[in-house]
């Protein structure tokens, strides 16, 4: 799993829109992420190497080339809560730890 790199307009987005955790360090923010983009459904590419990633009503567009997350945002501007399956959460938490965060992935492991 390749760590992606936020835009600029992607980080100004979510630090503006985001319901909790907005200023989350930008660091654990790209590796939170990249594990939700990695259990994601991958929807159509809108451009060559371009593609819509989308975890309950939340979007990523990445470009899969560059490895970067060009936008972001939510479906609806609720943030309701996405219900995952077991085996989602688990994979996903995996995800987290093999990056180094914890459960939540609002934070880094301790040692």
């Amino acid at each position: 799993m390749n760590k992606l790199t936020l835009s600029i307009e992607a980080l100004k987005h979510y630090r503006k829109e985001a319901s909790n955790f907005r200023n989350l360090d930008k660091d654990i923010l790209e590796l939170k992420l990249t594990a939700m983009a990695n259990n994601a459904e991958k929807l159509g590419y809108i451009k060559e190497n371009v593609r819509v990633y989308r975890f309950g009503s939340f979007l990523m567009i990445i470009n899969e080339k560059t490895l970067r997350i060009e936008t972001l945002t939510w479906r609806n501007y609720s943030h309701h809560g996405y219900k995952m399956t077991k085996e989602t959460q688990s994979k996903l938490r995996e995800d987290y730890n093999a990056l180094g965060l914890s459960n939540t992935g609002n934070s880094f492991l301790k040692e």
